[in-house]
């Protein structure tokens, strides 16, 4: 299952990039896939929620959009606090 691998190395990126700005606490983010990427967002948030508890995410708020195109997952933001 590529779905679950991919999401790890989200959720890292999703962690260095809070780290990178200062956020200690991860209260959104926003991913965004291609809509003709072979990946769709339940099979994303899917693995996200259960590989969540893993990692210091908290309860977080998942957003995830479609965007033309073939590319893969973007984190288009990022919010929390300091």
């Amino acid at each position: 299952m590529h779905e679950w691998k991919i999401t790890e190395a989200i959720i890292e990126e999703i962690l260095k990039q809070a780290e990178a700005n200062g956020v200690k606490k991860i209260n959104k983010v926003i991913l965004s896939i291609g809509k003709e990427s072979d990946l769709t967002g339940d099979e994303i948030r899917f693995c996200f929620d259960a590989l969540k508890s893993n990692y210091p995410l908290g309860d977080l708020e998942l957003q995830i959009k479609q965007r033309d195109g073939m590319g893969g997952i973007i984190i288009e933001e990022i919010e929390g606090e300091d």
